[in-house]
């Protein structure tokens, strides 16, 4: 593949070897793939989203893939966690915004919360989609603004895979 020689040189200059890398790679995870799988499954099945792709045409399915593969690698750093308990999401903001290790907790989508997007233009819809997830976890819209993209991709990717449920 593209660009494998040059990384493999570039990773030897380091010292490093593949065992070294895959080692590194492995840390940033919390958890495995087929166990962030299963969480994200059960995340459908406890607000009764519809995750069967066979029913679904194409655009609804890519579209549904790339708001699973957020989640799921969200899983797996381990920086969203299922809370069957109290029947919540926990995100835990990344190193990556101001608000590092702080938590948002995620109780599914209401009514109310569809309407928080009403104070806002049509077309502003980052404003209504921040506003959307700030009213889910109870957190000022600012809170919500002031994340880092990677932290907002998350939350807006539970906020859609909510609608749909």
């Amino acid at each position: 593949m593209f660009g494998n020689k040059e990384n493999k040189e570039n990773n030897e200059e380091k010292g490093e070897n593949t065992q070294e890398i895959a080692e590194k790679s492995a840390k940033k995870y919390k958890i495995d793939e087929k166990t962030a799988e299963i969480e994200f499954n059960n995340f459908c099945e406890m607000w009764s989203i519809d995750n069967d792709t066979n029913e679904m045409n194409e655009e609804d399915k890519a579209g549904f893939e790339k708001q699973k593969s957020i989640l799921v690698k969200a899983f797996k750093k381990g920086l969203l966690i299922l809370d069957r308990e109290n029947r919540s999401l926990v995100y835990t903001i990344s190193e990556r915004s101001e608000k590092a290790g702080e938590r948002i907790i995620l109780k599914g989508m209401k009514g109310s919360d569809l309407m928080a997007a009403d104070r806002y233009k049509e077309n502003d819809s980052m404003h209504k989609t921040q506003a959307i997830i700030a009213s889910m976890s109870n957190v000022p819209t600012s809170y919500i603004s002031s994340l880092d993209m990677s932290d907002l991709n998350v939350l807006q990717a539970c906020t859609i895979l909510f609608m749909q449920g």
